[in-house]
């Protein structure tokens, strides 16, 4: 099955193209696991175009020039065949053991071990409020 990119105007698509004449979902880039690329036009107005020809689905190839709206790419084909890798492996190929990591057991604090009551988050907003008020009592204080 291949990966397939989106290509649109909305920013939710893989590829966004800033062009008034991008639909929001325009096309799709197909990549295949051999290294093939297609570009499937999504039936958008005033379609896609590879090499100034409209088209609906085609392959693309390195130096071809994918057109959507304004917007043109040149194509590179810059996307490596994936490797095949037999469904059971030589001992050579096959995977490392997963590396085993030692348990550290970290000493836990005992329940009793709490904060006083009088220290938690409403005595800090408290003080501050306090503070404030303080504060514009002694500016009032001194601007008489």
């Amino acid at each position: 099955m291949p990966v397939e990119l989106s290509i649109g105007r909305k920013q939710v698509q893989n590829i966004q193209v800033h062009d008034k004449l991008a639909d929001d979902q325009h096309a799709v880039l197909e990549l295949w696991p051999d290294g093939v690329v297609w570009i499937k036009d999504l039936n958008s107005r005033y379609g896609t175009l590879v090499n100034n020809q409209k088209v609906g689905y085609q392959q693309l190839f390195p130096g071809d020039i994918l057109q959507i709206g304004f917007t043109q790419i040149t194509w590179e084909n810059y996307i490596k065949p994936a490797p095949i890798v037999p469904e059971n492996p030589p001992a050579a190929l096959a995977p490392p053991p997963p590396v085993q990591t030692p348990q550290v057991n970290m000493p836990q604090p005992a329940s009793s071990q709490k904060l006083p009551l009088f220290f938690n988050h409403y005595t800090l907003l408290i003080f501050v409020l306090l503070s404030m008020a303080l504060g514009g009592w002694l500016l009032g204080l001194l601007t008489k």
